[in-house]
């Protein structure tokens, strides 16, 4: 909500229709982008399901991203 009240110019109108208008705005954009994600990630389980490799590699690559972390914190100056 602190992002929106830069959009509101009282000269256009009262200031609380524009909220809603806005808010509104944003709730069916945030539901859409939202239905999009849920319905993307079915296809792109089955075919991590298809394909084996790609699920025992994954865990991997995601350990190997968590201790590359963990080792450039160790070693981050300050």
């Amino acid at each position: 909500m602190a992002f929106l009240p830069q959009f509101i110019h009282p000269e256009k109108g009262p200031a609380i229709v524009q909220f809603l208008l806005l808010g509104l705005i944003f709730v069916i954009m945030s539901c859409l982008y939202t239905s999009m994600i849920a319905i993307s990630i079915r296809p792109i389980g089955r075919l991590m399901k298809r394909t084996a490799n790609i699920g025992q590699w994954s865990g991997k690559v995601a350990g190997l991203i968590y201790i590359w972390l963990g080792v450039k914190v160790a070693f981050q100056q300050r």
